[in-house]
């Protein structure tokens, strides 16, 4: 299992700056002192999509969001993808100002539960008074990569690694995992680490110690979105579907030390009776 980095959806951000005078119900300016003018920008988001995108055939929608985790400012849309090799404009209106990120989660069904199939985030930006600025993002497909050894010997414990290619803000990754010796995962695997970055989720498992030569320990991965802050990306009543099982399960087999087994039939007065042993 592993994930791969492809120019996927691309946002263009231009942003173009304008005077709003801001009034509340008495006629004055809201938070500017002296009745000065506030500055604001608009920007701009083109929402394209390559005709070889790696993204899923079954995306067919998008929370856009432009927000600023310095000072709060916090704006995001619903939209549509377009087709392979056409564009749509997304506007959105924010104070001029540095810090500014945009990001996209593409998603499926066209319902109210929204599937999240990957996620891209700009580097931050200033929105300054006459410039424009122009930001592409690198979309991903949602992958996990795994570490695991590719064998334990009876007893032995070592741990299993997981990366998820994407930690969004404010609607944080969480990974668990179940194992057996069954082909059916039912037991969860002691996490015991979890060295998230900003990019990334990461999750370590403990696994074996308890399986026998021949046993093998079948492992399965699921993905859970922490109900952190949601209400940052969706827009209206749609939901993030929490859950997600990844289809790649994998097994450690139980191989035991290496060296030959020689199997000893004795006879004593309650019949016969068979042994192992290993000879290194």
């Amino acid at each position: 299992m592993r994930f791969r980095s492809a120019f996927l959806l691309l946002l263009l951000t231009t942003a173009a700056t304008a005077l709003i005078v801001g009034c509340d119900s008495a006629g004055t300016t809201g938070e500017q002192p002296g009745d000065e003018p506030t500055e604001n920008g608009s920007v701009n988001v083109a929402l394209a999509r390559s005709v070889n995108s790696d993204v899923p055939s079954n995306a067919d929608s998008a929370f856009v969001r432009l927000w600023n985790p310095e000072t709060g400012f916090n704006s995001k849309k619903y939209v549509n993808i377009p087709d392979p090799g056409g564009q749509t404009q997304i506007p959105f209106s924010a104070p001029a100002e540095g810090g500014y990120r945009t990001g996209i989660i593409p998603s499926t069904p066209a319902d109210v539960t929204k599937k999240v199939l990957g996620y891209g985030e700009s580097s931050p930006f200033t929105i300054v008074g006459g410039d424009t600025a122009r930001m592409s993002v690198d979309v991903r497909p949602e992958k996990l990569m795994v570490q695991a050894p590719s064998s334990l010997d009876p007893g032995e414990t070592d741990t299993v690694t997981a990366v998820l290619n994407m930690n969004p803000p404010d609607i944080p990754m969480r990974l668990e995992a179940n194992h057996d010796s069954t082909d059916n995962p039912l037991e969860d695997a002691a996490a015991i680490g979890a060295p998230d970055t900003d990019s990334t989720t990461v999750q370590r498992f403990l696994v074996g110690d308890s399986l026998a030569t021949g046993d093998s320990l079948y492992f399965e991965i699921n993905r859970y979105i922490e109900p952190n802050n949601p209400d940052a990306w969706v827009v209206g009543r749609r939901l993030l579907d929490y859950y997600k099982p990844f289809p790649d399960d994998f097994t450690i087999p139980i191989e035991g030390n290496e060296g030959t087994v020689i199997i000893v039939f004795t006879r004593g007065k309650d019949g016969w009776k068979k042994t192992r042993r290993l000879v290194e």
